[in-house]
């Protein structure tokens, strides 16, 4: 019982530094699953009065199937909760994160050591040669003109722009260590002030061409697969004080404004223009219609998919989407049929007339790789998902590197397979670099790495 206590004790404190939707388990069974009902219940009222309708897409749901993906947003929560539950009965688990960030935040690497800043050189030059060979390849068939219309807000430049641009696939795709070298840069920020300055520069570079990739491309998870982990990697690594605790665990309210907020500006760019004359609603409903339309066609698309396509059960292409896609493994078997799989994906589609909204949740994409086991593979998931958040709040470097992109990919769950899709495979690898280079050069002072080095002022002279 003294043990219990002291756990809950434990947990009062971390709360009250680390709010409770920071938590997988939490985020899953207190956000991600309400959203899912709300998301579905809403599509059933509105469809018959709304832009749902006008649109022209109708989501078809199985119940039993819908019903088993709740389960297993709930399953995954509730393996996070049995990693916290025997994480705070075991003693020296539960004291690590409370005793060390009780004296300020503890962390293995609190600056970036000299060598590694070699390493976020590279990420950088490798981010900037991706969001070339992307605007290369989105703008060579209309060019510039059409992007700026495209930035104007003409919304048939933007589709004009997809439907001519051909991207390069594995190299406009290191665009994606764009967000993995700004987290990088918030838990490990360079030592010295002139390198600090400099990636400080580089980062809100990023973000513009990341924004204009957004516009030009309508491609809105560009944005927020930078700004979101960003912000999760500060809130991790620095914690809320006093202050700031209350307002802390009211962000997920926040969040959601902002999520509407943002999408109905973007939304607005892109299709208002068109639904302005058929729409009979306001703007405000318009916005929500469309955003429960972006979510319930994704979990739509989902289910029939497993309804249309049962032939591929159990070939893991989902979770295995990074593998099949590399160029070198494109003429093995299970690729083929990954690459059959989507074809047939496509087919799908086009007779459930979703062509405009042709994400996949990523809840029905695990069921469809996992079956009969689903329960358990998102239970298991929940439970790893929560061990790399309490790693991550410890200090160390590696968990507080990924953790920001689970945090993302739980958030994106609902709409596609985000953490085993092939653009996290580059922000993953990127990852995997700035930690190696981080350890690495732990000890390692200017001396190792003598260009890098900020250069020594003279000491001044003194008069006699």
């Amino acid at each position: 019982m003294r043990r219990i206590a002291g756990s809950y004790r434990k947990l009062v404190l971390e709360a009250r530094i680390w709010p409770w939707w920071l938590s997988p388990a939490w985020l899953s069974l207190a956000f991600i699953t309400p959203i899912y009902v709300l998301t579905l219940g809403y599509l059933g009222i509105s469809a018959q009065t709304s832009a749902i309708r006008q649109s022209g897409f109708i989501p078809s749901l199985d119940v039993g199937l819908a019903v088993l993906g709740a389960a297993c947003l709930i399953a995954f929560g509730l393996g996070g909760l049995g990693y916290r539950a025997a994480a705070n009965l075991h003693r020296n688990s539960a004291r690590i994160a409370i005793r060390r960030r009780s004296s300020g935040p503890v962390s293995e690497i609190r600056q970036a050591p000299v060598g590694s800043v070699a390493a976020y050189l590279a990420l950088l030059c490798l981010t900037i040669i991706g969001y070339g060979f992307f605007f290369y390849g989105a703008l060579r068939g209309g060019g510039i003109s059409l992007a700026l219309r495209a930035l104007s807000g003409d919304v048939a430049s933007t589709y004009t722009i997809r439907d001519t641009g051909h991207l390069l696939p594995g190299l406009s795709t290191l665009t994606q260590v764009g967000p993995a070298l700004i987290v990088s840069l918030i838990v490990a920020p360079p030592k010295h002030p002139k390198w600090l300055r400099i990636f400080t520069l580089s980062a809100f570079a990023v973000v513009g061409l990341a924004a204009l990739r957004t516009v030009i491309w309508s491609e809105r998870l560009a944005i927020i697969e930078i700004l979101l982990p960003a912000a999760i990697a500060w809130s991790v690594k620095e914690g809320f004080d006093r202050r700031h605790a209350r307002i802390a665990q009211i962000m997920p309210l926040v969040m959601l404004g902002g999520l509407v907020l943002i999408f109905g500006l973007l939304e607005t760019i892109r299709s208002w223009g068109h639904y302005d004359a058929i729409y009979s609603g306001n703007w405000l409903r318009f916005v929500l219609d469309r955003l429960a339309l972006y979510y319930g066609l994704a979990i739509s698309n989902g289910i029939n998919f497993i309804l249309d396509v049962p032939g591929y059960l159990g070939h893991l292409n989902f979770s295995f989407d990074w593998l099949y896609k590399l160029p070198f493994l494109k003429e093995w078997s299970w690729a083929v049929s990954y690459q059959e799989m989507g074809e047939i994906y496509w087919e799908s589609l086009k007779a459930h007339g979703t062509q405009e909204f042709n994400n996949q949740s990523g809840v029905f994409a695990y069921i469809y790789d996992y079956g009969p086991l689903s329960l358990l593979a998102f239970a298991v998931a929940g439970y790893l998902a929560e061990r790399a958040y309490r790693i991550a709040l410890s200090g160390r470097v590696f968990s507080r590197l990924i953790y920001p992109f689970v945090f993302l990919a739980i958030l994106e769950l609902l709409r596609e397979p985000f953490f085993t899709s092939s653009r996290m495979f580059y922000t993953f690898g990127a990852l995997l670099i700035s930690q190696m280079t981080l350890t690495y050069y732990r000890q390692a002072d200017a001396s190792t790495v003598p260009w890098l080095a900020e250069p020594e002022r003279p000491a001044p002279i003194m008069a006699e």
